[in-house]
């Protein structure tokens, strides 16, 4: 029984890291210069001996502006209310068959750059893609034939592009609850199908058998009538074996099922001890810590400095990460980290972003899509002059050679960072085959786990408090963590964890796990918290 007021405080509703390969940047950039552009890059000119010279095609890059500027590239400098201009862009180099080019532009006909969404033409472009062998847009048809956008809904082709995206055997995926009954009930509706197709193919036998036995004893003439019998007897045999074709083609996935109840994520590894579970092709781990307490145009909060140094701290000495930690962050510092962050990590490594803030959200007028924002220490509530978009991040971990990266954002409206559709709550997750993990451990991955939907989200919950209740949640999590345990099994876990102490005190917020498809999520994606004491 809990007794007594209890105060709650709102989050946000109104240095580089060290290590092999870090890259500082100098200072003498200008901050706009980071921002992420479409750059044209003029083809390198060759010459063959001592005879021709020529000029290789332009090709269309997504960097930088001072980086195009020192390729000699032209970039787009566009309204980013206007995305078509971005596509008129893109789409000569779609067109010549550059497959990052289609899988570009079917992003953008998705919506996810802002343009209204034409969901045709994004599965037009996603096809052109997947027939030269994109993962990446396997991955986006297959939810645009799930959900049905811009193609029939089909769930027999959804569930194969996700097969193929993933690179895995049938049995292998695991599916939603949701997605689990679509495939159970298409399963029942064949097969209902089926003896339906049986009752009537076996009348009309009957019907043929008794015609000839009339036509046998009487020598009447009744050939025409059994002719026309049998030709539906034989269409009838037709859509049965088609519908037998197409229930041999739904195959037997794995149904997460939450009622396991919490355990570590193990992993089979017979050659190796219990608890030693990283593998070599794991990389090298990295981590961006931001806590913003004091704000210069904003109401202070309680809690982002604790949650950040312990957070940190968790990071660095448990699980190995090359950890930088920001206190009071303005935008420049941010944006500077996160270029450098971004920079740093080669292509099997991981990058985590932590982000504990005010956050704040704003619809644009001329379309519906939300978009969320980190506020810096110095921004102004009324204007956006120096928010971080959160687009602006996608973009730098879009650009990043990282193989894994997960940002946490602990700021009212995180869940806005993606528009993919949540992820459900799930523990207890099934061990992994050695052979499973390592071909996970090649996926690319980009997440965000928010500490709230598009809502705000407490920050504390008491005078006693010295975290947030999210930071509580994951904290403890951290630090009682057995083995490698996967971003998918801690987000159960954190959300467990919250449910369960808020409705305690009759309070409700629900953390959120998305994909990050903007920034090259690829399926069966993960990313992996390994506790130092456990390599």
């Amino acid at each position: 029984m809990i007794s007594g007021v209890i105060s709650l405080a709102w989050i946000g509703c109104g240095s580089v890291p060290t290590g092999e390969g870090a890259r500082v940047l100098d200072r003498r950039v200008a901050l706009s210069e980071l921002d992420i552009v479409d750059c044209i890059v003029e083809g390198a000119v060759r010459q063959m001996g001592r005879g021709m010279i020529y000029q290789e095609q332009p090709r269309m890059t997504r960097t930088t502006e001072f980086e195009c500027a020192s390729m000699g590239g032209t970039f787009i400098a566009f309204d980013p209310t206007s995305p078509n201009t971005v596509i008129e862009k893109w789409l000569p180099f779609a067109e010549s068959g550059d497959k990052a080019a289609q899988h570009r532009l079917g992003l953008l006909y998705e919506g996810f750059m802002g343009a209204e969404p034409n969901y045709e033409k994004a599965a037009r472009w996603y096809q052109a893609a997947v027939d030269q062998g994109s993962t990446e847009s396997m991955y986006a048809l297959a939810i645009l034939y799930e959900k049905g956008l811009g193609v029939e809904q089909d769930m027999l082709a959804s569930l194969e592009l996700y097969r193929r995206a993933s690179g895995v055997g049938e049995d292998a995926l695991m599916l939603s609850s949701e997605s689990y009954t679509q495939i159970e009930e298409l399963k029942e509706s064949l097969s209902d199908e089926m003896v339906a197709l049986n009752i009537q193919r076996d009348a009309l036998q009957k019907q043929v058998d008794t015609l000839q036995v009339k036509i046998a004893q009487s020598g009447s003439s009744g050939r025409d009538r059994i002719s026309a019998l049998e030709s539906l007897t034989t269409q009838l045999s037709a859509q049965l074996a088609e519908r037998e074709a197409q229930l041999a083609k739904l195959p037997t996935y794995r149904l997460v099922d939450p009622a396991t109840g919490p355990r570590p994520l193990t992993f089979d590894f017979p050659d190796l001890p219990a608890g030693k579970m990283r593998s070599k092709s794991m990389g090298r781990y990295f981590a961006l810590v931001i806590g913003n307490n004091e704000y210069e145009l904003l109401p202070d909060l309680e809690t982002p400095h604790n949650d950040a140094e312990r957070i940190a701290a968790l990071l660095s000495d448990r699980f190995g990460f090359s950890t930088q930690l920001i206190l009071d962050a303005d935008e420049e510092a941010i944006k500077r980290a996160i270029y450098n962050l971004a920079k740093t990590a080669r292509a099997e490594d991981n990058l985590l972003i932590y982000f504990a803030g005010h956050g704040e959200m704003r619809t644009k007028v001329d379309r519906s899509r939300m978009r969320g924002f980190w506020l810096p220490t110095n921004a102004d509530k009324d204007q956006d002059v120096n928010w971080v978009d959160n687009w602006w991040v996608t973009d730098h971990l879009d650009t990043s050679d990282a193989r894994r990266a997960l940002v946490i954002a602990d700021s009212c409206y995180g869940g806005v960072f993606s528009t993919d559709l949540p992820i459900g709550p799930v523990t207890g997750l099934p061990a992994l085959s050695q052979k499973a993990f390592d071909r996970k451990l090649q996926r690319k991955s980009r997440f965000v786990l928010a500490s709230g939907g598009n809502s705000p989200v407490l920050d504390t919950t008491g005078p006693d408090s010295q975290h947030s209740v999210f930071a509580s949640a994951f904290i403890d999590i951290l630090e009682g963590s057995e083995g490698p345990m996967s971003v998918i099994e801690l987000y159960g876990r954190i959300f467990d964890r919250m449910y369960a102490g808020l409705a305690a005190v009759g309070l409700e917020q629900e953390p959120e796990l998305r994909v990050i498809r903007a920034a090259g999520h690829q399926s069966d994606g993960d990313f992996y918290f390994v506790a130092s004491d456990g390599i």
